[in-house]
């Protein structure tokens, strides 16, 4: 599935969503308390659970962190440590504009008055 990472709170929940109602909602695993699915609520709650009332939750922690452990051990690609260049800030106005010839403002002028009086609607 392409998008976003998943946040890992989701292992300790159930998600499931109501009819007639926008969103996930989800479900904790363990106290089967059901809240939004905002992964802020969900940590909340997840935080504010007794880890001592609930062992699976730890032994899923101990899984993640190995998980997470061994994916930190692949090669890490270097950096550079040179600051990159900044681009030369432009302070006048005369890099943005090109002069125009007499004639050539009167056409422009002309183009412009053409077009909004196509595109204003008469009350």
């Amino acid at each position: 599935m392409a998008g976003r990472k998943q946040d890992d709170i989701w292992v300790h929940f159930e998600r499931y969503t109501t009819e007639g109602v926008a969103g996930w909602k989800a479900r904790c695993k363990l106290c089967k308390k059901e809240m939004q699915g905002v992964v802020n609520h969900l940590k909340q709650h997840y935080s504010s659970c007794s880890m001592q009332d609930h062992p699976i939750i730890a032994e899923n922690e101990s899984i993640d962190l190995v998980a997470r452990s061994t994916a930190l051990c692949g090669e890490v690609p270097d950096t550079s440590l040179f600051a990159k260049e900044k681009r030369p800030r432009i302070t006048h106005i005369g890099e943005y504009v090109m002069k125009t010839s007499k004639s050539e403002a009167e056409l422009l002028d002309l183009q412009i008055a053409c077009y909004i009086y196509a595109t204003t609607r008469l009350l």
